[in-house]
């Protein structure tokens, strides 16, 4: 009786068993993992002052080009030349509001505060060249530190100007500096405690009237330009143009912080390292344009005056008594301390 069971049981349980086999091995696929999502895409704006024909409005260009490269096409930004958004402090607020996405322009103070100074201290540098290396490295560093603590943006990069000029209708000795000039100025306050130490009556006059100022005479000069305003801008109404070098100037590019934040690393880094790339091109260009620029208004009739280093260590020990206390005391000692490690030496 066993036996008979045995011979039973023994087929029934391979029977089973090929079956088991069978449906395991009939059985669905694990389902595929699910696709990668798309890398996202966006649209942006971007605004600027200068118009074509200019270099600035040709590194705008570029610029836009190598990002929409470096993302494959996923970043596709519009350039607004010519303020078509608005004046640089609307452009800068819009930034600011997530508005607008990207600008290039002078930093406001009447948006970021005193923070915005940081760039705009008078004779920091005695180069365009020396700008080139501090802007890159330290002085973007703290700008993003103390604006960022009031405004929500992200520093990209940097479009150089110029050490400035100043242009005058009078011939004047740089030192011990000039008498009974009028030179008109930003209406800031450091700026015009800068030219004051240097000798000059300071007028406040709107920027759109200057030029008309200095062929009437209302004004014997302006302080602060750039090569570029002086050739585009004053030729026609000037006969001297000083090398004083009182201030390097440039346009920042600025992003929206929490756009930027927002981005993945690979996109944050992508940006950044595009950016720094065009910010490190720009300072040689802008420095052979304004070359081409002193030359220009030279043929033109333009007397150019340079400073020697002991006229403009003279000149810059001066306006930093008057200036720079008063800086010090908006940023703080802390950050001031910083900038003033950074100054090229006067004694």
């Amino acid at each position: 009786m066993k036996k008979k069971l045995l011979e039973v049981y023994i087929p029934v349980c391979l029977i089973l068993s090929l079956i088991a086999i069978a449906i395991g091995g009939c059985a669905a696929p694990a389902p595929a993992p699910a696709p990668a999502p798309a890398p996202k895409t966006y649209e942006w704006k971007l605004g600027q002052p200068a118009t074509e024909p200019s270099l600035q409005f040709d590194r705008c260009e570029e610029l836009v080009r190598r990002i929409e490269a470096a993302s494959d096409g996923r970043i596709k930004i519009t350039h607004y030349p010519g303020d078509l958004l608005g004046d640089y402090v609307k452009q800068q607020e819009a930034v600011a509001a997530g508005q607008q996405d990207l600008c290039i322009g002078w930093l406001s103070t009447s948006v970021a505060g005193p923070a915005a100074d940081i760039r705009a201290v008078g004779f920091l540098y005695d180069s365009l060249d020396n700008y080139a290396k501090g802007f890159q490295t330290w002085q973007t560093d703290l700008m993003q530190q103390e604006c960022e603590k009031v405004i929500d943006w992200k520093f990209l990069g940097d479009y150089p100007n110029a050490m400035t000029c100043t242009l005058s209708n009078k011939k004047f000795e740089p030192v011990p500096g000039p008498k009974n000039m009028q030179l008109r100025v930003f209406s800031l306050r450091t700026v015009q405690l800068r030219f004051e130490a240097l000798g000059f009556n300071t007028v406040t006059i709107a920027y759109p009237e200057v030029p008309t100022s200095l062929k009437l005479g209302t004004v014997d000069g302006t302080g602060a330009a750039s090569w570029f305003e002086a050739w585009n801008r004053y030729r026609d109404v000037i006969k001297y143009a000083y090398d004083l070098g009182s201030q390097a100037t440039g346009a920042s590019l600025l992003m929206n912080g929490t756009l930027f934040n927002s981005l993945s690393q690979a996109d944050q880094d992508m940006l950044t390292r595009v950016c720094k790339e065009w910010t490190a091109e720009n300072y040689p260009l802008v420095i052979a344009k304004n070359e081409d620029y002193q030359k220009q208004l030279a043929d033109f009739g333009v007397e150019i005056i340079r400073l020697t280093d002991e006229q403009r260590k003279a000149c810059a020990k001066a306006a930093r008594a008057a200036e720079w206390p008063v800086l010090e005391e908006s940023l703080g000692k802390e950050v001031f301390d910083v900038i003033r490690a950074q100054a090229f030496t006067v004694d």
